[in-house]
């Protein structure tokens, strides 16, 4: 599963065995108690085996001032579940999601982009990327490098 952490939405995808990264829907304006409940039926209802979470890197490649917040958030994770979680690099997840959509004709109007962010399928969309992302890695490395 992937996870694009947020304070106030939290995307998130899933991909079975065959390597393709989907969204599913996101956890919308959730804390405490009632957002480890709908993550916690998530994870056992796809009978989530990983975790991967988009980790904040800043362009120059330093942290980010959000970057604890996700190594609390991911130390959180671990402490719920007994699986595997991984940290994946997500610097310009959110630019590659909009710049998706406007190819596609499909990009927001301005006037509605406040309604539309509050839905947080972008956000699932960016945990699309996450995961793809981390699938694509670990399958090139197990191919290794090209003759």
């Amino acid at each position: 599963m992937g996870i694009d952490y947020g304070k106030r939405r939290v995307g998130l995808s899933y991909a079975e065995d065959v390597g393709v990264a989907v969204p599913i829907a996101p956890i919308v304006a959730a804390t405490g108690e009632n957002f480890w409940q709908q993550l916690d039926a998530v994870i056992h209802g796809r009978k989530i085996d990983a975790v991967v979470v988009g980790y904040p890197i800043g362009m120059d490649g330093n942290p980010t001032p959000w970057t604890l917040r996700v190594d609390h958030f991911i130390e959180e994770l671990i402490e719920h579940y007994a699986i595997p979680v991984h940290r994946s690099d997500e610097r310009l997840t959110s630019f590659q999601v909009n710049s998706d959509l406007e190819v596609h004709g499909l990009r927001v109007k301005r006037k509605d982009m406040r309604q539309h962010r509050k839905t947080g399928k972008d956000d699932s969309r960016a945990a699309v990327l996450i995961l793809q992302d981390f699938l694509d890695e670990l399958e090139n490395h197990a191919l290794g490098p090209c003759p």
